[in-house]
């Protein structure tokens, strides 16, 4: 067991830079953030092409958000695997969220969050429409070499019957909320390299999708989630199924 940045505003675990995380325990592979302030807290988590991380890490917050700031890459994607938990409150029933930089553009991880998982730049709230002079922030594809657990929705958002998650009632399940919890709205790529122009108040098919010249049928998507089989060879003591 060890202590890590107790009265500091930025530490490493292992590659892994860390900021806010001020009371902190290590055990073996795993890091315990907890914010005993119970404020609304952003733990910056981030890492750089030069520095990898390796093995098995496990990132574990409680009572506060978990903001990804830069891509997270593996040394080796087939030995290498790393958590990010976030955890909510039981004494207020407090849920918590992982936010992702616009900048990030890969991520080798599972992400597990209570509640859900969002775009976001520091300074600048959740991405959505009416924040819609951000959009261009979101330009970029997001590949997630790993797995997603949360309360988040898939395509919610442009279907006609706009879905949102099972806590926002239908009275407040508007285009700006659902947009908020559609994985699909991390990134809006598709928006700089389609050919067809689409209103989502109206709907879409997204199997009618016309791509500019010199893009890929694999380009289409804004966001990319491809399974990352370590999760079943590794032993991982969050997420394990009986």
């Amino acid at each position: 067991m060890n202590n890590l940045g107790l009265n500091k505003e930025e530490d490493k675990f292992g590659n892994i830079s860390l900021a806010n995380a001020k009371n902190t325990t290590i055990i073996w592979d795993t890091i315990y953030i907890k914010n005993k302030t119970n404020n609304d807290l952003n733990i910056e988590i981030w890492s750089t092409e030069e520095a990898k991380f390796s093995w098995t890490k496990n990132i574990v917050v409680y009572w506060a958000n978990a903001y990804i700031k830069w891509n997270l890459v593996s040394t080796n994607k087939n030995t290498d695997l790393l958590s990010i938990i976030v955890i909510e409150d039981p004494k207020t029933g407090k849920w918590w969220n992982i936010y992702i930089d616009p900048d990030v553009t890969r991520l080798e991880s599972i992400l597990y969050a209570d509640k859900s998982i969002h775009s976001y730049k520091k300074g600048t709230w959740i991405l959505t429409p009416n924040n819609w002079w951000t959009y261009d922030l979101l330009k970029n594809q997001l590949h997630i070499y790993g797995s997603i657990f949360s309360n988040n929705i898939i395509w919610g958002s442009i279907d006609k019957d706009l879905i949102c998650p099972y806590y926002v009632s239908k009275t407040d399940c508007t285009l700006d909320e659902a947009q908020k919890y559609d994985l699909y709205n991390l990134r809006r790529w598709y928006e700089n390299i389609l050919e067809n122009s689409w209103n989502p108040e109206e709907g879409y098919n997204k199997n009618n999708v016309i791509l500019k010249s010199g893009y890929t049928e694999e380009d289409k998507y804004p966001v990319i989630i491809e399974y990352n089989p370590l999760i079943l060879q590794k032993t991982q003591q969050f997420l394990k199924t009986n």
